[in-house]
């Protein structure tokens, strides 16, 4: 009786094997296959506006980059804060729709790097005094980047590296 529970364990634990590996294969094989459809000019030319659009969002929720183009510098603390919270929050929010011309990777680090500017901004404005000009914010935030651009260089691989692979 021993032999046969043993036997049907070893048996079960290749099975589930088995079937792992089926489904890995599987999703891959859907993977490929989704990649490998031919698109038309014009599903070409939606989805290259959609990469433009995606590009200037990476550009556009970067902290300094708000800061410059909305000539924020003579705002407090606190107000700069909320003022660089809300607008990448718009940015992200105006380029959702982007999200169906791309891959679902991709998206997910755009949304990622979306938590991370707002995560970001909000740490650096708690570490200051509420009351600290914009100044200091911005010195903060230079200081504190380099992590962002990474991520956003990350991004703009992944970009890059879709557009090429347009067919």
């Amino acid at each position: 009786m021993e032999f046969f529970i043993d036997n049907i364990l070893y048996i079960a634990i290749v099975f589930t094997v088995f079937f792992i590996v089926f489904l890995f294969f599987k999703k891959q094989n859907s993977n490929n296959t989704v990649g490998s459809k031919k698109l038309s000019p014009n599903e070409i030319e939606i989805r290259l506006r959609a990469y433009e659009r995606i590009t200037l969002l990476l550009d556009r929720i970067r902290p300094l980059s708000i800061i410059n183009r909305l000539e924020l510098h003579k705002l407090s603390n606190s107000e700069l804060k909320v003022v660089l919270i809300k607008n990448i929050c718009m940015e992200y929010d105006y380029n959702i729709s982007q999200q169906i011309y791309v891959s679902d990777d991709l998206w997910r680090l755009i949304e990622y790097i979306k938590d991370k500017m707002i995560n970001h901004v909000a740490f650096v404005s708690d570490n200051l005094n509420s009351d600290d000009n914009a100044a200091k914010f911005i010195e903060k935030i230079l200081i504190d980047k380099s992590q962002n651009n990474l991520l956003i260089k990350q991004a703009q691989k992944r970009l890059n590296y879709e557009v090429k692979n347009l067919s």
